[in-house]
């Protein structure tokens, strides 16, 4: 009976070790921020008849009544071509004829 009952303790510690890390992932979903918020359960059919995109949409209009600056801010969806752009801008700027300095010792 001894080798049983080690055995239930170790299937039970493995199963809270499982659900601790599942529910870290789950609690970091906006899918997990909608349903807290709506107190839904996982299998509601309202919260299934959802896609994602209905979610985001949920989540930022609520970011933007609990913030109002958010509204104010510019959000440029290819910020990165926008970057590598300013980048460039920039180092034409820059002057070609570089002078090498040396340390000297005195």
């Amino acid at each position: 009976m001894r080798g049983c009952d080690n055995r239930r303790i170790r299937f039970a510690a493995q199963l809270q070790r499982n659900a601790r890390r599942l529910g870290l992932d789950l609690s970091e979903t906006i899918a997990f921020a909608f349903r807290r918020r709506y107190n839904l359960p996982p299998n509601d059919p309202r919260f299934l008849s959802l896609t994602i995109e209905d979610i985001a949409v949920d989540y930022w209009a609520h970011r933007f009544w609990d913030d109002p600056e958010l509204r104010s801010e510019i959000v440029d969806p290819d910020f990165a071509a926008a970057l590598a752009e300013a980048e460039a801008a920039a180092a034409s700027n820059r002057p070609e004829d570089w002078e090498t300095m040396t340390a000297e010792r005195y």
